[in-house]
């Protein structure tokens, strides 16, 4: 069962996990091909949105989430 899912330019992803680091929120998904996608998360005006973030940020969430 899938907790819910993240539709972004009519694809679906599922949700993995979310956590904060250093002042910034970030989120996991993963597209049911299996690849893991990470990316910061940004809640302006009632929108949230997906920011990208560097390579290194990246590994360091990856590794703080054990994924």
């Amino acid at each position: 069962m899938t907790l819910f899912d993240i539709l972004i330019d009519d694809k679906k992803y599922s949700f993995i996990d979310t956590i904060r680091n250093k002042g910034k929120d970030y989120i996991a998904y993963s597209d049911y091909e299996g690849n893991v996608y990470i990316s910061e998360l940004v809640i302006e005006s009632n929108k949230i949105n997906f920011k990208e973030i560097t390579d290194v940020e990246i590994q360091e969430i990856r590794s703080l989430m054990n994924i």
